[in-house]
């Protein structure tokens, strides 16, 4: 794989990993706010349930409870039904009442208000009526119907039945004299909960009989399509259980807020691959400007960068400079092409013993090599350096080559120090050279000359 092809496949991979995490990190943040929002949707609809339908459900009961204390103190004997029903209809003034009903014996005739509603119906003997008249008289338990018609009109309402026991005690129900009836338009009955607040943060639906083998039924509902997932909360209404389901308004996440979280996905990765992209031109561009073309190891400038690094950790350290014995020779007796080769090993061969950001091109065939070992670690890896040039051929030739060089070490403390250790180990490039080459001559500077020089 070229060098451009190679890049191209970092960016993309980049690309990937940030695509990968930043969704991660989104679905993420999905999965926090469905979790906080479905805990508010709870606590809302709990809220619903517990403390406001069920409160009018109270006051609606103890409405209709109210027929069944009259007849018991009448002994079983009706009268003035029509003023009282209107007088507790006025005194009640609730929107939600559609008619008040007796039904003596479970039979519905002449006990109807207000006036028009007027049918007769026997509780035990309607098919949709019997199951609950008939539960109601045998346990004496209260009954709230799903929303069912009721005659005349061909509306599906609420109706509350209190059945009704002359001379109760404590041990026997007394004798069953028949029911009290309210009926309730339940959209109106629910305006008195939040569910009717043009505010409202969720979308519900309200069910009853939902342990009934006919049901469950649904009592209201939003205006909007299924519910996504709901919240359930369950609670007992006199018979029966109804329940109240609730999404967020919208979806636990809303199509917009999907749409911003797609566009903070595609902004993430487009931006990080730019500037990544960005960043890995200006690396490439400093390697460019910083690394010998040739060798691979760095250049001049590099050295001037670096140079006050190595002076401020006030660290000991080897400072090596060497060339290459008889390069020339080999220029004039293999051509160009054969220099290059040998300075490109070189540097591949400096680089695998030193840190590549340690070793330099001096300039033409010469080299320096900064380096922090020891002294016993330093002489071996020059060992392997002259080992290794010793070792290289060129097309099954071999070329022996050998260095001369010098090699000092010291702590330096500025700028001046660096370049003392500098010059120290030119000189010992050169009595290597005057000692008949292949050598690497060493010195140490512990002490430098006291000089007024900026750090």
């Amino acid at each position: 794989m070229d060098r451009k092809k190679f890049r191209y496949t970092k960016i993309i991979l980049f690309a990937l990993v940030v695509a990968v995490i930043s969704g991660t990190i989104i679905y993420g943040l999905d999965q926090s706010i469905k979790k906080t929002r479905r805990e508010i949707v709870a606590a809302r609809i709990q809220n619903v349930a517990d403390y406001q339908i069920q409160n009018l459900i109270r006051m609606y009961e103890n409405y209709t409870a109210s027929w069944g204390h009259l007849i018991r103190q009448n002994h079983g004997e009706v009268s003035n039904f029509p003023e009282l029903a209107r007088k507790m209809y006025t005194e009640w003034n609730n929107p939600a009442i559609i008619s008040i009903r007796l039904a003596p014996d479970g039979i519905v005739n002449q006990y109807i208000y207000p006036k028009g509603e007027e049918v007769y119906i026997n509780l035990f003997e309607e098919a949709d009526r019997r199951k609950e008249a008939e539960y109601a008289r045998d346990t004496g338990e209260m009954t709230v119907s799903e929303p069912i018609r009721y005659y005349p009109r061909d509306d599906r309402e609420i109706v509350i039945r209190n059945p009704i026991f002359l001379n109760s005690g404590r041990k026997s129900r007394g004798e069953f004299w028949g029911f009290s009836i309210l009926i309730l338009d339940h959209e109106k009955m629910l305006k008195y909960t939040e569910l009717s607040s043009p505010n409202i943060l969720y979308d519900y639906k309200v069910q009853s009989r939902i342990d009934d083998e006919d049901g469950p039924h649904t009592i209201t509902e939003s205006d909007t399509a299924p519910l996504e997932d709901p919240v359930d909360y369950e609670f007992p209404v006199a018979n029966t259980m109804w329940r109240v389901q609730g999404t967020w308004h919208g979806g636990w996440i809303t199509q917009d807020e999907q749409r911003l979280e797609w566009l903070v996905w595609f902004m993430t990765v487009l931006i990080s691959t730019f500037l990544y992209g960005f960043a890995e031109r200006h690396r490439r561009l400093m390697t460019v400007s910083y690394t010998d073309g040739l060798t691979q190891v760095m250049n001049r400038s590099a050295l001037r960068i670096a140079f006050e690094g190595f002076f401020k950790k006030k660290k000991r350290i080897n400072v090596m400079l060497f060339d290459l014995d008889f390069f020339k020779q080999i220029n004039d007796t293999y051509g160009h092409e054969a220099g290059d080769f040998v300075l490109q090993k070189t540097g591949d061969i400096l680089s695998s013993i030193f840190r590549q950001e340690t070793c330099y091109r001096y300039g033409g065939d010469e080299f320096l090599v900064i380096d922090e070992s020891d002294a016993k670690t330093m002489q071996e890896k020059i060992a392997r350096l002259r080992s290794g040039l010793s070792e290289l051929k060129y097309k099954d030739t071999a070329l022996k080559l050998t260095i001369s060089g010098g090699c000092v070490s010291g702590v330096p403390k500025n700028k001046e120090n660096m370049r003392d250790m500098l010059h120290r180990a030119d000189e010992k490039l050169y009595d290597s050279k005057k000692a008949g080459k292949n050598s690497v001559q060493y010195d140490v500077m512990e002490c430098f000359p006291e000089k007024e020089i900026g750090e």
